[in-house]
């Protein structure tokens, strides 16, 4: 169930380029946001109504669609080895877990991000399908072309146990008009 999910937010992200084309595209300049990330994830340890807090960084790639809509790939690695206790009181042992997602960025207001989508999370003991939203508020930095942001995002991987995860980036804006 989880799957058909997926591939309804990755027609309906398809779709965002057609709607993006009908704009003026001399409206606004189509920018590449390349980021990096650090967060600090609380997880439900193993141990009942204990959580453990999980550093993480990644690297975040965002296109500009329109001036309301992104698409991104977001890519994290957890730097410790841990283990959770799922929702069926299972216990899961975590050796350093990449996440790659695929998500939307949604701009509403100027400074404030909403962020949905599905990704991966790849670990050696088992591999996990996840739901990733979040919220994000972009500061500019002394030049415009840079940005920090702070930010909180929900991961659910595959309803087997959740994530909250809380931090920082830092990036670069690169313009990439075709004029």
């Amino acid at each position: 169930m989880i799957h058909r999910y997926h591939m309804a937010f990755f027609v309906a992200l398809c779709h965002l380029n057609v709607f993006a084309q009908e704009q003026n595209e001399a409206e606004f300049e189509r920018d590449l946001l390349v980021s990096f990330v650090t967060t600090t994830a609380l997880l439900p340890s193993s141990q009942s109504d204990v959580y453990v807090f999980v550093p993480s960084y990644g690297i975040d790639l965002a296109y500009q669609l329109t001036p309301k809509w992104e698409m991104g790939l977001f890519s994290d690695i957890e730097l410790l080895n841990y283990t959770v206790q799922t929702n069926d009181n299972l216990t899961i042992e975590r050796a350093y877990p990449v996440i790659l997602s695929f998500v939307g960025i949604y701009k509403p207001f100027e400074k404030w991000a909403f962020i949905i989508g599905p990704g991966y999370e790849f670990e050696t003991n088992k591999n996990f399908y996840i739901g990733r939203v979040g919220i994000e508020y972009e500061l500019a930095v002394t030049r415009p072309d840079w940005l920090i942001s702070f930010g909180i995002t929900y991961e659910n991987k595959e309803l087997e146990y959740h994530v909250w995860e809380f931090g920082w980036t830092i990036g670069k804006l690169f313009s990439i008009n075709d004029q």
